[in-house]
Parts: C-alpha cells; sequence; structure tokens
C-alpha cells in the first residue's frame, strides 16, 4: 500500500525544492550583479538538492521527470559554480585615484554628488560606501574634506494648505490609491514630506468634501497596490458609465474614434504618472527603500565593480513579443500559484480584423487620421474638469455633423 505520509513529505519536498530554484534562478538572471554569500548559498541549497533527487525513491514520481528536474538543477549550478570560481574584483580596484606626489597610496576620487544623489532617494550611507567599494568612514571623511553635510535631505516647507491641494488632485486623478503611493507621486513631482502629513491630509481631505474616492462616491479604504487599478479603473468605470447611458456605441465608428482620441493620452498621462509614483514608493519589505533607489545603487555597484553595460533592459520590440518572459522548460509553480492562469500562450492576431475580433484594437490608423482631419481645430486634450467626458460627448456631436 502506498504510505500517505511519505507522499505528504515528497510534496513537501519537491514544493521546496520549487522555491530554491526560483531564487536560484533569479541570481543566474542577475549575474554578476549578486552578492557572493547568496550564491555561495544557492550553490549549497542546488547541490543539496540535487543529491536527495538522484537518490529518491518514490514510485509517485516518474523517472523521466526526475532526470528533467536533475538537469534543470545541473543547469543552475553551473553558472553559480562558476561565478564563485572567477569572482569580481574587488569594488575599489575600479576607483580612480588622484596623484599628488605626497607620500602614501594615491587618494580616492569618489563622485561625491552622486553619493548625495542616492542619498536623497533613501539610500543609506553605508549602502552606498559599499556600492562605490569604500568603508562608509572613507566616504565621510571626503564628504567632510568637501564641507558637505550627511544628514537626511530636509522635508519639504508646505503649509496644510499646500499639501491639501497637491493630495487632492493626485487622488482625484488616482481615486483608488493609498498613502504608500500618493508618497510615491508627491516624490515624483520631488515635494518630500513625512508619511504623518500626508495621512493628516487625506483624513482633512475627506471631512471637507473635497476628494471624491470614485465616480459613484463609494471610498476604497484599502491600499490597491495593482497599476490597473491605480491608472484604469477610473477609466473603466467612465467607458462603462458612457455605454450603460448610451453615449457610447462600440460598433459606432464616430463613438470609437472619438473615444480613442480623447481618452488615450489620458490614459497615457496616467500611466506616466502611475509610473513615476510607483518607482519612487517606498517598499516595506526592502527597508523602505524605493525601486529607484535600489535600481540607482545597483546599478553604480555594477559601475564600479565594472560590469555595467548601459544597457537597462530589452528593446520595445523584444519586450512587446507574446511569449517575453516565458520559459517553456521551466519547471510549473504550485498548483495553488496556477488557478486564473491561462493554460496556453495565445498567438498575437495579425491584420485589423483579428485584432477587433480579439478586442484588441478598435480603431484604424486611416479611420484616426480622417477623424483629425476634419476637426483640425478641436482641442481633444481640454481639460473639461469632468474626466474627459464632456470633451468626448462635444467630439461626438461635431463629428457627426462633419462627416
Amino acid at each position: 500500500m502506498d504510505d500517505p505520509g511519505r507522499h505528504d513529505e515528497a510534496h513537501h519536498f519537491f514544493m521546496e525544492c520549487h522555491n530554491i530554484s526560483n531564487e536560484a534562478q533569479f541570481l543566474v538572471d542577475s549575474l554578476p550583479n549578486v552578492e557572493t554569500a547568496a550564491v555561495e548559498r544557492a550553490s549549497r541549497q542546488l547541490n543539496a538538492v540535487r543529491v536527495i533527487l538522484m537518490a529518491l525513491n518514490d514510485p509517485h514520481s516518474d523517472p523521466a521527470d526526475l532526470q528533467h528536474l536533475i538537469g534543470y538543477v545541473d543547469s543552475l549550478i553551473h553558472p553559480l559554480d562558476s561565478f564563485l570560481a572567477n569572482p569580481p574584483l574587488p569594488p575599489h580596484t575600479h576607483i580612480p585615484r588622484r596623484r599628488t606626489g605626497a607620500r602614501g597610496r594615491p587618494a580616492y576620487e569618489l563622485d561625491l554628488d552622486r553619493a548625495i544623489l542616492l542619498h536623497d532617494l533613501g539610500n543609506t550611507w553605508q549602502d552606498i560606501a559599499v556600492a562605490i567599494g569604500v568603508s562608509r568612514s572613507t566616504l565621510y571623511k571626503h564628504m567632510e574634506d568637501r564641507g558637505l553635510p550627511t544628514a537626511r535631505r530636509e522635508w519639504s516647507d508646505l503649509t496644510d494648505d499646500e499639501i491639501d491641494e497637491l493630495v487632492s488632485e493626485i487622488s482625484l486623478a488616482h481615486p483608488f490609491v493609498g498613502t504608500t503611493i500618493i508618497l510615491g507621486h508627491l516624490e515624483a513631482r520631488e515635494v518630500h514630506l513625512p508619511r504623518e502629513r500626508v495621512q493628516e491630509s487625506l483624513r482633512r481631505v475627506d471631512r471637507i468634501g473635497v476628494l471624491v474616492r470614485s465616480l459613484h462616491n463609494v471610498r476604497i479604504e484599502r491600499l490597491w497596490r495593482d497599476v490597473r487599478k491605480d491608472s484604469l479603473e477610473s477609466y473603466r468605470q467612465i467607458f462603462t458609465y458612457l455605454g450603460n447611458t448610451g453615449l457610447l456605441d462600440m460598433e459606432n465608428e464616430i463613438h470609437r474614434s472619438c473615444l480613442f482620441l480623447v481618452f488615450q493620452p489620458r490614459i497615457q498621462a496616467s500611466l506616466d504618472r502611475t509610473r513615476d509614483a510607483w518607482n519612487h514608493h517606498k517598499v516595506r519589505t526592502a527597508r523602505n527603500k524605493t525601486p529607484i533607489a535600489m535600481f540607482e545603487l545597483s546599478r553604480e555597484t555594477a559601475i564600479r565593480r565594472g560590469y555595467w553595460t548601459g544597457d537597462m533592459g530589452d528593446d520595445l520590440n523584444t519586450a512587446a513579443d507574446p511569449l517575453y518572459g516565458y520559459d517553456g522548460e521551466a519547471p510549473l509553480p504550485p498548483i495553488t500559484e496556477q488557478h486564473g492562469e491561462p493554460e496556453i500562450v495565445s498567438q498575437e492576431p495579425v491584420g485589423i480584423d483579428a485584432e477587433r475580433e480579439a478586442g484588441i484594437c478598435v480603431n484604424d490608423d486611416d479611420e484616426l487620421r480622417e477623424v483629425q482631419e476634419l476637426m483640425p481645430d478641436f482641442d481633444f486634450g481640454r481639460n473639461d474638469e469632468n474626466w474627459g467626458i464632456d470633451v468626448y460627448c462635444e467630439a461626438v456631436l461635431l463629428l457627426k455633423s462633419r462627416m
């Protein structure tokens, strides 16, 4: 008979293997911009996994699947061990030195303006010193010699009324975000405020009825971190409202064209603001550092260690591939994490008719160009203080009269 306990033990083992391999894959993808200790840990864990897999005698496991897993583990171990065998040069090796003719070693030439920028982004002096390749005391000494302060940058000098105006503007444009993302929006505007003042402002704004948190005055209490809700949920409600009231018919070419020309720039601007806010919001699990602070610190580390290529990511054409980021050889995540995910990656539709059928595209370039030629004097981007609804209705009416 099968031993249920042994089967459960094997299941937990494979779950742990999945977690270890995921962390190791991240390190492999990040090489050489990794911590040596993290690589050593992953290498030892993977070797332990390999030994156990080789000796595993589980009647529920297919031998071919086990060999496939062992091969995958080996593919992770090899680059990690290669890194450990040929580690990067010490970071201080790449620091330029200034020769003055005096006795002793030449002094380091540190980019202190860059160090201050990293500090203003929220990085600690200790982390900055490690990234540059010197001790914190050395960095402090250089700052002192230049007469530069090491204190955290000061809070922005704004009155409560000025803060309320900014918070109201951000909240009206992004009705479903909470304090953390609002702080990110403010930091993106170079407004540096303590969390408590923003929270107090939100309470004041709500109390005096300036802030409307949705088109239906529904207060969203929990923090929605998802970018879709930050940027797009408001527009989804607007389009639903237009459809329910008969103001929008997606089968109508005039409605479709006006919808795109009025709302596409607004949605893009909202996405741009969300991107900036996300880059500047503090991540609790990263010691309250912001994504841009972590990126810039990591970039500084790569520059100082000599392996920065200047390439910050894949180009747009590569990232636009429907299979971008998909690894068909990687093991599947646990069943609990696959709920709601498509089983098969769909192919990209080709042609305007196929795109419309798939719901990807509703207007072609010729339609939009014709509308713009018929309405050269119409300001589709005008702020009507009503989310663009009034501008849309005016555009539809005028376009009907000109076609």
